[in-house]
């Protein structure tokens, strides 16, 4: 396994998310793994089914909160947009098909749910600041083979 640095850890992973998103049919625009402390990532997807009324879409990461959703709203008076943030509720470190999953589901789209390649790995009580073995070869498990 190819060696990678603490802050792009994380950028396999969100790949693979992105990636399975793509593969299920979600319009991925944009996505991004940013070396922040804690870490941090987030995929745009196109705004889709129940979620076809909002501006932006995302999808976000981050390693002490998990996944949630933020919808954007721009409004016709120039003010600052409107921000919505969703908690997915589901692991830190979920499979890329179980977040798809969910975000199928919070579409409400009509869709036949992935089967999982991975294990969904909780650490809610994970602290970036703090060495965390467990969670980093939770991470070093996306990370493409040398």
């Amino acid at each position: 396994m190819t060696e990678i640095d603490y802050h792009d850890a994380h950028r396999p992973y969100l790949s693979a998310v992105a990636d399975a998103l793509t593969a299920a049919g979600v319009v991925v625009l944009d996505w991004s793994a940013e070396p922040n402390d804690p870490r941090d990532g987030s995929i745009q997807i196109q705004p889709i089914g129940a979620l076809a009324s909002h501006d932006e879409v995302w999808i976000c990461w981050q390693e002490e909160r998990a996944w949630f959703v933020l919808t954007i709203d721009e409004r016709p008076d120039g003010r600052e947009s409107a921000k919505f943030v969703h908690d997915m509720l589901i692991c830190t470190v979920s499979s890329p098909e179980t977040v798809v999953n969910v975000v199928i589901q919070r579409c409400g789209l009509d869709r036949t749910a992935l089967a999982d390649s991975f294990e969904d790995l909780d650490f809610s009580t994970h602290e970036f600041d703090i060495d965390d073995p467990a969670f980093e070869a939770a991470l070093a498990a996306y990370a493409p083979s040398s």
